[in-house]
């Protein structure tokens, strides 16, 4: 189901015996709005898609960048209630999602922003929560093609999940006063 829509549903019971007659129709609306990244925050070695929702990090702009992880930022999300979105991470080898409460923050090394962080390695991928520059291991055991991410302001959480097997990637406990942006940075060339 698609944000801000209206939806109408009609139900028939269908058995050995036959089918029912379809029932009256049921109106379902949903809520919530469209993920937006903000160009105007994007660091200028990244490319950002004309609907705003696709980040590109380019070879040729990796090798001039000064920037270890080129992030942007996504619009601001009201601090209160829950948030979720999800970022294909399969184009990209080297990543950081999380949020920031502060516009200017490092991803992950500072005390205003949290991030899950995909970095290559030996054996495949390493995972790691980062937060004011301490880091936590994840253990992962099929590499995610999706992120889900989760905000939940009431109970002070910030979840990573895998979209398609449903693991837990890591949650990051915290009462965030202020609202934040998402953010998605890329370490190295690819797309999220």
């Amino acid at each position: 189901l698609q944000p801000n829509e209206n939806y109408l549903f009609y139900i028939r019971a269908v058995n050995e015996a036959g089918s029912s007659e379809q029932s009256e129709a049921a109106l379902i609306s949903t809520k919530g709005t469209r993920f937006r990244l903000l160009k105007a925050s994007a660091h200028p070695a990244l490319m950002l898609s004309d609907d705003q929702t696709t980040l590109h990090y380019p070879q040729e702009a990796h090798k001039t960048t000064d920037k270890e992880h080129p992030s942007i930022l996504g619009e601001l999300l009201p601090s209160r209630g829950l948030h979720y979105w999800e970022t294909v991470v399969s184009g990209s080898t080297a990543y950081r999602l999380g949020v920031t409460t502060n516009r200017n923050s490092a991803l992950g090394e500072t005390s205003t922003s949290w991030c899950l962080q995909c970095t290559p390695s030996p054996s495949g991928c390493r995972y790691q929560l980062l937060h004011n520059h301490i880091q936590s291991t994840v253990f992962v055991t099929k590499v995610p093609e999706r992120v889900g991410t989760l905000l939940d302001y009431q109970l002070g959480r910030l979840s990573f999940y895998s979209v398609h097997s449903g693991q837990l990637l890591g949650t990051f406990r915290q009462w965030f006063a202020q609202s934040c942006h998402p953010v998605l940075a890329l370490e190295q060339p690819g797309s999220l």
